[in-house]
């Protein structure tokens, strides 16, 4: 066994070590995921992934991989603008392999790529144990806020509504539709900072579809076969509390976020899906308990009680940020509190 990060290369993954790296991620995450499968479709699903995105460790004693960090090319909106970034997923080192620095060089290697690449910032979600890693690194925490509402506050969301012919649940092959969303979505997800930018319907139809969730629009098509669009919500149950209930993703036209935020539009989405909950998983509607949803969606003092801090998501500007853009902006954004945040980043864009 090496002793140092002296004994391995870093490189790129190659086509040939494909299957290799699979079995890796698995090796290192199986106790929390569902292991080889999610991260084979995650690969698969990703359209703009690139192989050479993936940085693996090779000890050069036993020629395998040792660790890993995987970058995924993605745009997401800051200040009203996209911004190229690179989130970084699936940083992984074998248990045998810990405490020799490989991480940190492969770190050292994404910046190198998404610099390389012309991409302006680097992203990602880091767990507790991690974080001081990517802090000491020279990634800048952002914290998000959340709402957590036990369903006995919210007693009228779990009232019976009429089934209405404007919302519907979200036929992801039917491109038109997808085609619908797209500006919708950028007009919404641009008044805040973090979310992904969607731009066509691959991104829809290969990786939006594949998250967990349950998603239904709010809109009509019209005789000529257009649709006219005003909503979508998508939601899914914690993977590890099944008895909470999470907003997945949201978003809503002009109009209705001029009017209230899209308060009452979200309201009817939510009863809608609880109505069919009741209905079709009468025994997972029992165990509903709680309601999280992003607390920068409807700003309210009212519910400070229920606000909870989320310190996972981190930001590092590279060598190619254009001018306008800094890690100060970075600093700034987490300056903000529980009603002047407006930091995103919705569970159906996690890579």
């Amino acid at each position: 066994m090496t002793d140092s990060a002296a004994n391995f290369r870093f490189e790129s993954l190659t086509e040939a070590r494909l299957e290799e790296w699979f079995d890796h991620v698995h090796e290192v995450f199986s106790p929390i995921s569902d292991s080889r499968p999610f991260f084979v479709n995650h690969f698969n699903s990703d359209l703009d992934r690139d192989i050479k995105g993936i940085l693996v460790a090779i000890d050069n004693d036993t020629d395998r991989i040792a660790a890993a960090v995987h970058i995924f090319s993605r745009k997401m909106w800051w200040d009203g603008r996209p911004v190229w970034i690179g989130g970084l997923g699936d940083v992984s080192t074998k248990v045998a392999y810990r405490g020799k620095g490989l991480v940190v060089k492969l770190l050292q290697k994404a910046m190198e790529y998404m610099e390389t690449r012309g991409m302006e910032a680097s992203s990602l979600h880091a767990s507790k144990m991690g974080a001081p890693l990517y802090l000491k690194q020279g990634w800048i925490m952002v914290d998000k806020f959340y709402v957590k509402r036990p369903f006995d506050d919210v007693v009228s969301l779990l009232e019976p509504v009429p089934a209405s012919p404007l919302i519907f649940p979200l036929d992801f092959d039917d491109g038109p539709l997808i085609d619908a969303l797209v500006p919708l979505h950028a007009s919404y997800a641009s008044k805040f900072n973090g979310p992904l930018v969607r731009e066509d319907r691959s991104f829809w139809q290969r990786w939006i579809r594949n998250e967990p969730q349950e998603t239904f629009g709010l809109g009509s098509k019209t005789p000529a076969g257009a649709y006219e669009l005003s909503a979508c919500l998508s939601m899914h149950y914690h993977p590890r509390d099944d008895s909470l209930l999470v907003v997945a993703d949201f978003f809503v036209s002009e109009a209705l976020f001029a009017a209230d935020r899209g308060l009452a539009t979200f309201s009817s989405l939510v009863k809608h899906y609880l109505s069919v909950l009741r209905e079709t998983r009468p025994d997972q509607d029992a165990r509903t308990r709680t309601l999280m949803y992003s607390a920068a969606l409807f700003p309210d003092e009212s519910l400070a009680s229920y606000a909870e801090r989320d310190s996972s998501t981190m930001y590092r500007v590279t060598g190619r940020a254009p001018v306008g853009l800094s890690d100060s902006d970075f600093v700034a954004a987490n300056s903000a509190d529980f009603l002047s945040s407006k930091h995103v980043f919705w569970p159906v864009d996690y890579y």
